[in-house]
């Protein structure tokens, strides 16, 4: 994981930088770096939490869960969920066994397909970002 509190200054600037030119967002780099501690901090939670909901954690396929959360598990819902402990238990089998379907309703599978589309969509969408990513800092 990166650890916002040990990246400062330079770091966030050069990290900036790169996200500015792989294109991934119209920001310039000055805005990137106001907003790159809280993006890695709530990154890092939704990362955690998809690894939680996911029974297999290979690829980019785990973050598939990002299309299925229910919209209660919002900013906030994920700002406060612990990383660890009984709290955060307790939400995670409370999202396993009511807010998350194990199969999309017939009117968004009509749409989205299944539970499997789902996952190669996510795979795929992640995968270009990573590789744009990549490409980024390479060329820095």
């Amino acid at each position: 994981m990166v650890c916002s509190q040990q990246l400062r200054s330079v770091h966030m600037a050069k990290i900036a930088r790169m996200i500015h030119a792989s294109g991934l967002t119209s920001h310039d780099s000055s805005i990137i770096e106001n907003k790159l501690s809280r993006w890695i901090e709530e990154g890092h939670r939704l990362d955690a939490l998809c690894r939680d909901l996911s029974d297999q954690v290979q690829g980019f396929e785990y973050l598939s869960w990002l299309f299925l959360l229910p919209s209660k598990v919002n900013c906030e819902f994920v700002r406060v969920l612990p990383f660890g402990g009984e709290k955060r238990t307790e939400a995670i089998q409370h999202l396993q066994t009511y807010g998350i379907p194990s199969h999309p309703s017939p009117k968004a599978q009509s749409n989205i397909g299944g539970i499997e589309d789902i996952r190669e969509l996510s795979e795929a969408i992640f995968r270009t970002l990573w590789n744009r990513l990549d490409q980024s800092v390479s060329e820095n």
